[in-house]
């Protein structure tokens, strides 16, 4: 690897790592200005309530926003994780096995909340990141 190449490699770390920090700041700024509640918003138990959407075999009566909230929360969240351990931001606590379709992924996470009273508590991200890291451990 040359130089060149090592130091647009960094660059780009630097970039993403950035934009990611960004973002989640964004996020916590407007999450700040929300009056405090007695519950923790964006929590495993709404998440788990918004997949129930998605798992509805009723399609006609599924809420499609619900529904697609559940499985880009959970999509979001393991790239997030994919991409900080790909730009090696993070040691990898996450590996997903090639082959792995998004469906599993979901239903994996949808069975963690349903079973687990303690990420139910966590705030949605976590709780997400907590499921798939028990689901698909690093060896």
């Amino acid at each position: 690897m040359t130089n060149l190449t090592r130091t647009m490699s960094i660059d780009m770390s630097k970039q993403l790592f950035t934009f990611l920090l960004m973002a989640t700041l964004s996020t916590s700024a407007l999450a700040l200005q929300e009056p405090p509640q007695e519950t923790l918003k964006y929590d495993g138990n709404e998440l788990l309530s918004t997949c129930h959407e998605w798992s509805n075999s009723d399609a006609s009566r599924r809420d499609q926003f619900k529904a697609g909230y559940c499985v880009g929360t959970i999509l979001a969240a393991k790239g997030t994780v994919s991409a900080l351990q790909q730009a090696q931001l993070m040691k990898p606590f996450v590996c997903v096995p090639k082959g792995i379709i998004n469906l599993e992924l979901v239903k994996s996470v949808v069975l963690r909340l349903e079973n687990d009273e303690r990420l139910r508590q966590m705030h949605q991200n976590v709780a997400v990141t907590v499921a798939l890291s028990n689901t698909y451990p690093c060896r």
